[in-house]
């Protein structure tokens, strides 16, 4: 487990909720990922020097990729995707639905749903990505 200090995740929802491999990235409208919350951690922001953002690995529930439902046999196996926070849409959503569930921050044992909901012209080459997501926190 992440020995990231308490106050630095929190700070970091509450900033957000104001404004490969096993990533999920999100590549077509509609996908989604489920799950309890394995790890989370902030880390240095390779494509932003000087720039955390915040990295939550999930236990994978179910998922939608790319438009195809993730094929999980829960009894065989654990699917575990990693979910890197870094543009505004995701933190505002993550953010927002952390803060709405009365928590301060992401713990292991945390569940989160995050869908790609649609984009925003920025003016730019590249859209904002928009999300919706749920939050419960662990009992």
């Amino acid at each position: 487990m992440s020995t990231t200090n308490q106050s630095g995740i929190a700070g970091f929802i509450t900033q957000a909720a104001k404004g490969g491999g096993n990533a999920m990235s999100f590549p077509r409208l509609g996908d989604r990922i489920a799950g309890d919350v394995v790890d989370r951690e902030l880390i240095d922001d390779q494509h932003n020097p000087g720039n955390q953002i915040l990295k939550i690995t999930l236990a994978v529930e179910s998922a939608t990729i790319d438009g195809e439902a993730l094929q999980i046999d829960h009894v065989s196996e654990q699917v575990v995707k990693a979910l890197y926070v870094r543009g505004p849409g995701l933190r505002e959503a993550i953010g927002k639905a952390v803060v709405s569930a009365g928590a301060d921050s992401i713990e292991p044992g945390d569940r989160l749903t995050v869908e790609f909901t649609g984009e925003k012209s920025t003016g730019r080459s590249r859209a904002l990505k928009l999300f919706a997501a749920e939050f419960k926190a662990a009992q």
